[in-house]
C-alpha cells in the first residue's frame, strides 16, 4: 500500500474550512485517499469512487497541532509552541511550525488550535 498518485489541494468555497481536490488521471475503480498538511493531522476518506475525468472529493477541516508532524497532537507540540510563543517572523526564538493560522505571530490563536486537538492522532476519518 504505497502512494499512486500527489495532488495539490483546491479551495472550492474559500471560506470554507474544507479542503476540496480535483482528481484527474486515475484509473476509474475505489480508493483511500488521505490529505495532510503542515503542522495538521492527516485526514483519510476511505472506498472513494473515482470515475473517468474530474472528481471532487472533499476531505473536512484538517485539524491543526501538530508541529513536529509524528501524526500527533502531544506535549511535544505543545513544547514547541511555548518556546516560540508571543514571537513574531524575524525574532530569536520564531518556529514557523507553530503558526497554525500562519499570521506570523505564536499567539492565543495559535495555542487554541492546538489545544482543541490536544491528545487526537491520524487518521482521522473524513465525512
Amino acid at each position: 500500500t504505497g502512494s499512486l498518485a500527489t495532488f495539490t489541494a483546491t479551495t472550492v468555497d474559500p471560506g470554507s474550512n474544507n479542503v476540496t481536490f480535483q482528481i484527474v488521471g486515475l484509473v476509474p475503480a475505489s480508493y483511500d485517499i488521505t490529505i495532510v498538511s503542515n503542522h495538521t493531522l492527516m485526514n483519510v476518506k476511505k472506498n472513494v469512487t473515482i470515475v473517468g475525468g474530474a472528481n471532487a472529493v472533499t476531505f473536512g477541516t484538517l485539524l491543526e497541532g501538530n508541529c513536529n508532524n509524528d501524526s500527533q497532537v502531544t506535549a511535544i507540540d505543545f513544547s514547541i509552541l511555548a518556546a516560540s510563543y508571543l514571537k513574531s517572523t524575524g525574532q530569536t526564538g520564531f518556529d514557523a511550525r507553530a503558526d497554525f493560522d500562519g499570521t506570523g505571530q505564536v499567539n492565543s490563536l495559535d495555542f487554541s488550535l492546538l489545544a482543541a486537538n490536544y491528545l487526537k492522532s491520524s487518521p482521522i476519518t473524513a465525512p
